[in-house]
C-alpha cells in the first residue's frame, strides 16, 4: 500500500493486540515532542498515545513498542497503574 494518510484510514494498520490497551481515563502519559514515533517512560516500554485529541472518536489508546511484562499493578506511579488496569481492545477491533 502507498504510504499515505488515506491508505491508513481506509485499510488500517496491523499492531499485535498484546501491545495495545484502551485507556478509560484521560491519559496521564503524553507523547514526547522528540524525533521519532516512541515516547519514553521509566517503567513502561516505549509507547505512543493515539486517539487522544478532541477531534478523535472513541477512547484514547496506547500502543507499546514491546509487549508489557511484569506486575504493573504494584506500581505507585499513576500512569503505570492506569495502563495496568486498562482494558484490552474489544474483540471487534481485532483482525482475525
Amino acid at each position: 500500500l502507498p504510504c499515505s494518510r488515506q491508505a491508513c484510514h481506509h485499510h488500517g494498520i496491523l499492531v499485535p493486540a498484546d501491545r495495545v490497551r484502551m485507556l478509560s481515563t484521560p491519559p496521564s502519559l503524553a507523547n514526547s515532542a522528540s524525533n521519532g514515533v516512541w515516547s519514553e517512560h521509566r517503567v513502561l516500554p516505549r509507547y505512543r498515545i493515539v486517539n487522544q485529541t478532541k477531534r478523535c472518536r472513541g477512547p484514547p489508546v496506547i500502543i507499546f513498542e514491546a509487549p508489557l511484562s511484569g506486575n504493573l499493578q504494584k506500581s505507585d506511579d499513576p500512569a503505570v497503574f492506569n495502563v495496568a488496569t486498562s482494558a484490552p481492545l474489544p474483540a471487534e477491533w481485532c483482525a482475525t
